[in-house]
């Protein structure tokens, strides 16, 4: 397990930028009025596909693309005023239609319109932008979907001109292309395509696609061979999968091949990126690729097809574990979000679920993009819903990736089924979501995950890491430490949206190795959900996870040297702010060790097979009383604790148990005392029929681990989240005798060893020979206590009955435990 030094490691968060992107301007000036809606949403295209007549003063930062416009202008666009339709049409008019933009026959409107220069770049038209790019300036090539994001270790433009860090590629460097020929290249020759003959995905390439690029053939096969690998399970039936993807329109393309499989077009360098200033010339993965709704358009249904730039090929490499490979299924996955519903565009769950679904399907080493993702979770101030850094709504599929760990991957594929019977809104999404996640119950659970500790105690038991080793295990958010000196630490929790959290890293003072009292005190207004949870670290350098208590008293911890506070709110209105905050002070008299007390159990019971009302009577009762006195001691060592009788094993052995916070309960002392009786009455005897009595006898004092042999028996206790639960091995000595009306009594005595449990189920039964004698019930759920607010008293109340498994039995047998456990000063 790492050290605290290692726990606390910075993670070289990068500084979060506010982007306003091309989208984020438009979409003010339209609410401002500045822009009607009709010309926003063309503007909006525009930004997409780096169209030069998109005003300067709308030319926003880089940002992921527009989905949301594309879809809505291509559904809207017979209704659209014709400005606008004829501005956004050549941008939806499939590649191979030659009035397609991306068609050399195209319109010359475009700001691309000037005379084909022979190798098929189309001019520009001297309106002073590159590519879209801004002023001709030398600002920047436009996106050529070749690159790969920041990782998180440097900020986009830090390193030198001509250096490529991790594929990031700055001005001017090409791929395949002439670095000084900015505009996106069109295709001036035919279209090829090739079909898969396994699954409904057909893919056209450019046959002239110029010098030094991919030969067309290689590049069809490169996409065919990933939709051949992917495209079976994806479209596998709801649950299993997305369901079957929805057949288009081949009328919407002229081209004579066109047919009604899903169409994925390779487009040269140059097209996909939204609008962008600056001179970094970065992409996103993301960026490689756009899908598009098309008809038919029924309900809100719709089919789609996919662009995807070919520098995605040409710069990264193709096959199965490429990043080509990663484009392909997330614009899939987004051709068969359109088939339930294509109106969805809360891009938290529509990209979030796409993102989630390469891993899913592809699997391999998605460490770079987890960690750039989980530094955007763990430092976003936001709600889960929105954000300002323009990876968010792709940093979200770590909200998938949680819904897989709680609820399988069928919880995402049903939600999406949900979601068509729907319009698709934002309470549409958070109610098919909260139909298999609930945001109440496990919003604090997914808020802990976040902050992705992993120190001694195993504290957060389910963790990304376990749904995806490549996941970046233990790395914390960027906090800086809080010091709680003799003065109250205020830590104020006010603005926390709906679906937000907030993590906090709290030094007590004091030698790690000693432990120090901590009152925590939550006073939190009447809004939002709240929930605070906290990793507690003891003297030994283990951390245990408990939940603060939200009334007037708080809760009381003793931490060894360090306290991790995660506090989240699980109200699904991201307006929902909380209110208030949390006072965190040193308590002097906090009771701070293990421990002891005194359990009673007690079982008694009885019943007649058949009722007493039928001649043939068997009645039996049972009245035993035992006590356990509890003394635990804390235990450093890990250890595997067999099943015991009757239980199943879990399959968890002595690695599994590593850093678990465990007591030794040596020393401990039971006794009991009791009997159970047992008697037949037949009329043809004259009820003189046979009985059995047993006597329950123990006094001893236990051994701390499993070995019945050298200690008679044993107690071990564990403390987790839930409070103290308590495992035992209670050796009772039974000496039984049988009356027999024709025979002499017989008596014999025997040791057993009783688990003890609050017992779920049981029954009497018959051993051979036709003796009546009492058998413990088969063992349950293991004796657990609830910890006061303090921490200081652990009580323990059990009772549970059951009915004897003897036909026409009539009557029952109760169990109670109850009991409290006192923190010794």
């Amino acid at each position: 397990a790492p050290d605290d030094d290692e726990l606390l490691a910075s993670t070289d968060q990068p500084e979060m930028d506010s982007l306003t992107t091309t989208a984020g301007l438009v979409q003010a000036a339209v609410a401002e009025g500045r822009l009607d809606e009709h010309t926003g949403l063309m503007y909006r295209v525009w930004g997409q596909f780096n169209d030069p007549r998109l005003p300067e003063e709308y030319r926003g930062e880089a940002a992921a693309h527009d989905v949301a416009a594309v879809s809505q202008a291509s559904r809207e666009l017979d209704e659209l005023p014709a400005e606008a339709a004829d501005g956004v049409r050549p941008y939806l008019l499939r590649p191979t239609d030659p009035r397609s933009a991306f068609s050399a026959g195209g319109p010359d409107d475009m700001g691309r319109g000037g005379p084909d220069d022979g190798q098929g770049n189309a001019g520009n038209d001297g309106g002073g932008a590159r590519g879209g790019g801004g002023a001709d300036d030398g600002g920047g090539r436009p996106d050529d979907g070749g690159g790969r994001p920041d990782d998180g270790g440097g900020r986009p433009g830090e390193q030198e001109s001509g250096t490529e860090d991790d594929g990031v590629r700055q001005q001017g460097e090409a791929a395949g292309d002439n670095p000084d020929d900015a505009d996106p290249r069109r295709c001036t020759g035919e279209w090829l395509t090739q079909a898969s003959d396994q699954v409904p995905i057909r893919v056209w390439v450019c046959a002239d696609r110029g010098p030094g690029t991919m030969d067309p053939q290689v590049a069809l096969d490169a996409v065919i061979e990933i939709a051949d690998h992917v495209v079976p399970e994806m479209t596998a039936p709801v649950p299993e999968g997305m369901g079957h993807l929805k057949a288009d329109l081949p009328s919407d393309d002229p081209h004579p091949e066109s047919d009604d499989k899903i169409d994925i077009y390779l487009l040269d360098h140059g097209w996909l990126g939204p609008e962008r200033r600056g001179e970094e010339m970065w992409i996103d993965p993301s960026d490689g690729g756009v899908a598009i709704s098309a008809g038919p358009f029924r309900g809100a249904s719709a089919s789609g097809y996919i662009l995807i730039g070919a520098g995605v090929l040409e710069d990264k490499g193709v096959g199965i574990d490429s990043e080509l490979a990663r484009v392909v299924v997330h614009e899939l996955f987004h051709v068969l979000q359109f088939a339930h519903n294509d109106g969805v565009f809360e891009k938290w769950f529509f990209e979030g679920t796409a993102t989630w679904a390469e891993r899913y399907y592809l699997g391999g080493d998605f460490a770079e993009e987890h960690r750039k993702f989980l530094r955007i979770m763990q430092a976003d101030d936001a709600s889960l819903v929105a954000g300002e850094d323009k990876h968010k709504p792709y940093a979200t599929n770590l909200w998938a990736m949680f819904m897989e760990q709680e609820a399988g991957a069928e919880s995402i594929f049903t939600a999406w089924r949900q979601l068509g019977r729907t319009t698709g809104g934002y309470d549409a999404v958070i109610t098919a979501v909260n139909d298999h996640v609930p945001f109440e119950a496990k919003f604090p659970e997914f808020a802990m995950r976040l902050l992705n500790a992993n120190p001694q105690g195993n504290p957060i038991s389910t963790r990304f890491v376990h749904l995806d080793p490549t996941f970046p295990d233990n790395t914390l958010p960027d906090r800086a430490p809080h010091d709680l000196g003799d003065e109250a630490l205020i830590l104020e929790h006010s603005g926390i949206p709906g679906l937000g959290y907030q993590f906090y890293l709290i030094h007590p003072g004091g030698p790690e190795d000693e432990v120090t009292g901590v009152g925590i005190r939550a006073e939190l207004e009447d809004a939002g959900v709240p929930a605070i949870e906290a990793l507690v670290r003891d003297e030994s350098g283990r951390y245990h996870r408990r939940s603060v208590d939200l009334g007037p008293e708080g809760s009381e911890f003793c931490v060894g040297g360090l306290l991790l506070l995660v506090v989240s709110n699980a109200d699904t209105d991201p307006t929902a702010a909380l209110a208030g905050a949390s006072t965190v002070e040193k308590v002097d008299d906090l009771h701070c060790e293990v421990p002891a007390g005194e359990l009673v159990l007690r079982m008694e019971g009885s019943y007649d097979d058949p009722p007493t009302a039928i001649p043939v009577t068997h009645h039996a009762q049972v009245d035993w009383t035992g006590s356990l006195m509890v003394e635990l001691e804390r235990i450093d060592t890990s250890f595997w604790i067999p099943p015991l009788p009757g239980q199943e094993d879990d399959g968890r052995r002595p690695e599994d148990y590593e850093g678990d916070v465990r007591y030794s309960g040596a020393g401990s002392t039971w006794s009991v005392e009791g009997s159970f009786t047992s008697e037949r009455c037949s009329p043809h005897v004259g009820c003189a029929g046979y009985g059995a009595e047993q006597r329950f006898d123990s006094d001893v004092t236990l051994g701390g681990q499993w070995d019945e042999a050298e200690h008679g028996g044993f107690l071990t206790a564990e403390l987790d989240e839930h409070g103290l639960r308590i495992s035992a091995n209670l050796p009772v000595t039974v000496t039984t005798t049988v009356l027999h009306p024709d025979r002499e009594p017989r008596t014999r005595t025997d040791v057993e060893h009783w688990p003890l449990t609050c017992y779920a189920g049981g029954y009497f039964h018959f051993s051979a020979g036709g003796e009546d004698v009492y058998a413990t019930p088969m063992s349950g759920v293991d004796l657990t206590g609830t910890r006061t607010g303090n921490g200081s008293e652990f009580h323990f109340d059990c009772s549970q009955s059951w009915q004897p498994a003897i036909d026409g039995a009539n009557g029952s047998t109760t169990f109670t435990a109850v009991g409290t456990l006192t923190v010794d000063d």
